[in-house]
Parts: structure tokens; sequence; C-alpha cells
């Protein structure tokens, strides 16, 4: 480890030792209260929602809304278990927040409308959380954190291994000599520079992290390029920027491309295989974190059955990573007991070859317009896209000469059916096997969905690569052009 890492870290360490353990320990799940009073507040002009936005540490995207009165007051009361930073989309205002705090913000005018560069006319109470909150919006109208400002040039995309580890310590430096001024200049709070201390350190290595992604997948790095993962404390769970919580993602997803999975081997053979890896390579709250995504991971995927047999509650000892766990466990559990397709077209089909599988769809639903979407349930995009396909499907609702095809893939019988059940999807439904998904894969040419495809009344493919149910007024002039050839 470099010397001035080393110090750094140490600095890291104390700062976050000079506030006490009961206002930063973690997995306590507590209510955060935050009130405010909007100065100039006119409802007539200016948005009455207040929404609170944060990026948990298992990835979770929590939102909380609340109403702003006619004099522009709000309030919002959030569940944390661990300090954290979260975001009000007023201005985009950081705010650090511990369970059980309650903060109160006032502003001398409507400050969505404008910008405010000397951090003059937002105000907080005057105690440790007022001050520390009142030092990070400070901080961020002084852009004390613009080092990093180059890091996606592609200059610096195209630095080798070495040189990009250079070059992203040295912005380093300059954002710590940024702080160190800042810290100099005005008063601040311990929890103030323990957050800035954590924003710095894991700005850093998840930049470093993201190396990897800024080349083709056949890029081989050198053996010891992720020794920089020396300086990442396996055990720090005080704190958690968002920087902190983005790294600790691409941690898991170095984690989960470490071991070597055979493809031939069962799904379940699979998970066991990178749990195993894991814990390995891994202890106290770091393990415990990797594991628990591991889990989620099947749970997200709506694979039941493999998570029932891999799942081990004996490697948890923060209730915080058990309780997310059992929650969505029971969550999936709830949703995959819908299977109420009675109204719905759902089949499946026996053909093996691309012909076959062809003539069947286009027999089935000769003379007709054809929109195939490809998809899965565990797929979000693929989800994302579902409520345009619904407005898209409305609007032709009265139209014998179209059809919305859906074929999916990836997912068991059960957990396609609770999706079209739950999420209430309409058209016509087909669940391919893995053979037939690869078959249409390799004639249409695309390796991962959402994937989307145009055919015309003459079983012609027409568009390969259709435009997305979002891209609503594309798809919709396609679907017009075929209907009246």
């Amino acid at each position: 480890m470099k010397l001035s890492n080393y110090y750094f870290l140490l600095i890291t360490i104390l700062l976050f030792a000079s506030f006490s353990k009961s206002e930063s320990s973690f997995g306590i799940e507590k209510n955060v209260i935050i009130t405010g009073k909007i100065g100039g507040f006119d409802p007539e002009l200016h948005p009455n929602t207040m929404e609170l936005s944060t990026y948990d540490i298992l990835g979770i995207k929590p939102t909380y809304t609340t109403t702003i009165d006619s004099s522009g007051y709000f309030k919002l009361s959030f569940p944390i278990a661990y300090t954290r930073e979260v975001s009000l989309n007023y201005a985009g205002l950081p705010l650090i927040v511990r369970p059980g705090d309650s903060l109160h913000i006032t502003t001398d005018n409507e400050f969505l409308q404008q910008e405010d560069t000397e951090g003059n006319f937002v105000h907080f109470q005057n105690d440790e959380i007022g001050k520390t909150n009142l030092a990070v919006y400070k901080f961020k109208c002084e852009n004390f954190d613009i080092a990093f400002d180059v890091r996606n040039d592609d200059a610096v995309k195209n630095l080798s291994p070495k040189k990009y580890i250079e070059f992203i310590y040295n912005q380093n430096s300059v954002l710590k000599e940024n702080f160190d001024k800042y810290i100099k200049d005005h008063k601040t709070t311990p929890l103030f520079r323990a957050w800035c201390n954590d924003k710095i350190h894991y700005l850093t290595l998840h930049e470093l992290m993201q190396y990897r992604w800024k080349h083709p997948n056949n890029y081989q790095l050198p053996n010891d390029y992720f020794s920089f993962l020396d300086d990442y404390d396996i055990n720090d769970n005080q704190l958690f920027s968002t920087r902190h919580s983005l790294f600790l993602h691409e941690l898991y997803m170095y984690n989960w491309d470490k071991p070597v999975i055979n493809a031939m081997n069962s799904r379940e053979h699979n998970y066991k295989i990178v749990i195993d890896t894991m814990k390995a390579n891994s202890t106290g709250f770091t393990q415990e974190f990797l594991l628990t995504k591991v889990y989620m991971n099947t749970l997200n995927g709506q694979l039941i059955d493999i998570f029932e047999t891999i799942y081990d509650s004996t490697n948890f000892h923060q209730p915080y990573f058990k309780n997310a766990i059992d929650n969505k466990y029971e969550e999936l559990k709830n949703y995959l007991s819908n299977q109420n397709t009675e109204n719905i077209n759902l089949t499946t089909i026996q053909s093996q070859t691309l012909e076959e599988l062809l003539d069947t769809i286009t027999q089935k639903y000769q003379n007709k317009v054809i929109y195939v979407d490809f998809w899965a349930p565990w797929c979000g995009p693929c989800m994302e896209e579902m409520q345009y396909s619904k407005e898209i499907i409305e609007i032709y609702k009265d139209n014998d000469d179209i059809v919305f095809l859906f074929l999916a893939n990836g997912c068991t019988i059960k957990s396609w059916k609770a999706t079209i059940a739950n999420k209430k999807l309409t058209g016509e439904h087909i669940l391919l096997t893995d053979e037939q998904y690869n078959l249409f894969a390799d004639m249409l040419d695309f390796s991962g969905i959402p994937h989307y495809t145009l055919i015309d009344k003459n079983a012609n493919i027409v568009l390969k690569d259709a435009p997305r149910p979002s891209e609503k007024d594309i798809i919709i002039k396609e679907i017009e052009r075929q209907l009246n050839k």
C-alpha cells in the first residue's frame, strides 16, 4: 500500500471513531423524519411534491414522496438501518442521515427554480445533524468534487492499467487537497468529515473498479491490477456515501465473475460454486453482503426452488441482511401464488427447428402483422417496457389484423404465469425452451433481451430489430405501414 494511502486510511478510521457507535451502528432500523419549509412557494407555479431517493447497498432504490402544502411545508418519514447519503429532488439536495435522525430544512426562496453557487439560502437546525448537512450542501455548491470530471474522457479510457491507476490516485490527491482546504476554511462536524473521507475513498475505489468496463470483454488486465483492493476495509460498515454503495455493487460483480462457471452445469450447481468461492475469499461484513446479493439474485430471478435448496441462514450474523432475504422470499412466495391467467392465451410449442417454429407461429396468426417481444420475468428493462406495450395494445384492441406476441424464456412456468397474472399483461404468450430461444436469437442476431421483431401479413420478417414499445411514435408508424399494405 502506498504510504499516502496508508495515512489516508488511518485518518479515515480515526474520523469514523470520532462519532459514537450508537450513532453509526449498522443494521438497527429506525425512522428518519425530514421536515421543511420552502420560501416563496407558489402551488400554482411550482411542483407540489417532494421526493427523496437513495441507493441502498443491496442495489434497491427506494423512493419516498410527500405533498408540499400551500404554505410550502412538507414532511417525510422513512426507515433506514445505517448512516447513509440520500437526495431530495428539489435542487438535488444531498443529505447525510442516521437512523432516528430528525432534520428540518428551510429555504429563503423556491430553490428548484434557481442556482445557488454559494449555499446561502438553505438553512438547517443548529445541532450536529443540521450543521453536518449545511456543510454537505455548501460543499456541493463549491464543487469540491470536480476532480473526477474527466474520468470518462477517451484519453483517460485509453490509458494503460498502470497509468490509469496513477491517474485515479492523482485525482484522489487533488480531491483530498480540496477537502482539506474546505475543512480549514469552514466549521464542520466529525460526521461531515467522515462522510467526506468515505466519499473520496470510495469514489477512488469505484473508479478503479470501473476500468474493466471501459474496454472490450476480451481485454486482459494484469494479474495484479486489483491489488488496490488492499485499500478496502472488509468490515467498513459505519457510513455509506452513494459511491460507497456503488463500489459494493462493483465488488459483487467482480466476485461474481471470479468463479469458473461451466455452462453444462445446472444453475443450482453454479450458484453453489459462486457461494463457496465468495466464502473462501471474504469474511465478516463483506462476506455477508456478497452472499446476500447472491441469494437476492435467485429471488429477483424468481428461482425460488434454487433458493430453497442453496440458502443457509447460518451464514448471517447481521439481522439486516437476513431480514432483507426473508422479506424478499415471502414477497416472492406471495407473488408466485397468483397463477390466475384464465383470460390470457398462453401456450408452449413443440417445434424443434427454426423452420417449424416460424411456420407454427405464422400459421397460427396467418395474414396478421405480428409484433414480437422477447422477454423474461427477471429482466428489468423487459418489465419496464411492458407498460408501453399495454398502451400500444390498447390502441389496437379493436384491430384484428395485428397480434402482439410475447415470447418468454429463461424462467419456470410458475414464474411465467405469475408475472403475466400480477402485471396484468395482455396479448398472446408463448414460453420458449432454451433451444427454441437460441434458434430465434441466432436467426435474428441478438444476444440479449428485451428484443423486438416485426413480421408482416405475408410472414416476412420486415424488422429483425424493431423499435421498442417505449419508442411509441416510431413503432406505431411501422405498424401502420404494414397494416396499410
